[in-house]
């Protein structure tokens, strides 16, 4: 059966609003003008919302299994994956998640697929394989993809230099994302949400968008937040996300004394509004890659402060577009902080050129660098890392 060179199958590891399943979805959108068929499906069930809306674009191909397996691997999913993708006629197969380019590397191992396995990674590799088993496994997995997409510099590097990967195998695209909802909102979105929500006009909201995960490391932002309701900043904290860390986040905000300036929003469909309220994004996360927190944040007028780790330093700008400080310094991100919550003037000037910076991001802007990596993977073109 001969393969269809312009058509895609992203695959995810469940509907939800999470980094790579929101990018995969964005992407698939945007490739349609770059004149390729991009659609989804998912490897387990999920957010049904999800679903719904990636039905409406008509991008949504189903979900391969019906429950998360309890082994490594579930057999049934790899039978009705192989059987979907050949069906389908995709010539690139992109796996987004580390399950997913699990599934795919074994299906096309056993199948015999002529298809071309693309790996989105969006985080550190001298991070998640700290473990000597997972980097024996993940080095293996990351070898049987035909090309390995980086989010930053740095992660495209040390899939080099660490995971051995020929630099011909290695690309590296930025982050994307869909900028219309932060460059169009309605006037006066500002002023409704800090309504909504009680904020007074001499508090300053510092916000956090992610997954409620250790690596995000709320602990850190929390106590940034504690120390200065302490020096007698008027601050108020949105912690705006969900994950397996939320009961240990509460209670941190309960023993820190801020159960009336915190809000632990949950995952939320408003991230645009709830960021034209707020004014200032703080990111202490132990590692990164390029997140897409901080390229909404820009889009929307907010400075950064964050630990420099990953690809956030590619994004936020040394004292131009924010603040970035050694990862671990968490009094110097307390400083840092502080000298943004104080200093109103200063957070808009930054944030009005973050803005500026951040529209290069745009996911229209994104996708044509991916549609040009899948035509010389293709064309057995390779780029260089």
């Amino acid at each position: 059966m001969a393969l269809d060179n312009h058509r895609i199958l992203q695959v995810i590891q469940a509907p939800q609003r999470r980094g790579a399943e929101v990018f995969a979805l964005q992407l698939s959108t945007a490739l349609r003008d770059r004149a390729w068929r991009s659609t989804l499906a998912s490897l387990f069930p999920g957010d049904e919302h999800f679903v719904h809306a990636a039905e409406a674009a008509g991008l949504w191909d189903g979900t391969f299994g019906d429950r998360r397996p309890r082994g490594p691997l579930s057999w049934k999913i790899l039978r009705a994956m192989a059987g979907h993708i050949n069906a389908s006629r995709c010539s690139v197969v992109q796996a987004n998640g580390a399950a997913t380019l699990k599934y795919l590397a074994t299906a096309r191992r056993l199948g015999g697929g002529r298809w071309r396995l693309v790996y989105r990674t969006i985080g550190m590799p001298s991070y998640w394989r700290r473990d000597p088993f997972r980097r024996a496994t993940y080095r293996w997995l990351f070898h049987q993809a035909d090309l390995v997409i980086a989010v930053c510099r740095r992660a495209g590097t040390e899939l080099v230099e660490m995971v051995g990967l020929p630099a011909r195998q290695v690309a590296v695209i930025p982050n994307g994302v869909d900028a219309a909802p932060f460059l169009t909102r309605p006037a006066g979105v500002r002023a409704r949400v800090r309504a909504e929500t009680a904020i007074l006009p001499e508090e300053v909201v510092i916000v956090h968008v992610g997954s409620l995960t250790a690596e995000k490391n709320h602990a850190a932002l929390i106590r940034v937040a504690a120390a200065l309701r302490d020096r007698g900043a008027a601050v108020r904290l949105w912690i705006i996300g969900d994950g397996p860390e939320r009961a240990s986040i509460e209670r941190l905000v309960r023993d820190a004394g801020l159960g009336r300036q915190t809000w632990l929003a949950g995952v939320r469909s408003d991230i645009a509004d709830l960021l034209a309220a707020a004014d200032l994004l703080v990111l202490p996360s132990l590692t990164e890659g390029m997140p897409a927190a901080v390229i909404e944040a820009g889009l929307s007028r907010l400075p950064v402060v964050a630990y420099n780790v990953g690809g956030i330093d590619e994004v936020v700008r040394q004292d131009q577009t924010g603040v970035l400080v050694p990862s671990g310094d968490e009094q110097a991100l307390q400083a840092a902080t502080a000298g943004l919550v104080q200093d109103g003037g200063r957070r808009t000037a930054m944030g009005d050129a973050a803005r500026a910076a951040c529209v290069s991001y745009e996911i229209t802007r994104i996708a044509a660098q991916y549609a040009e990596a899948y035509t010389d993977l293709l064309n057995g073109r390779r780029p260089g890392a």
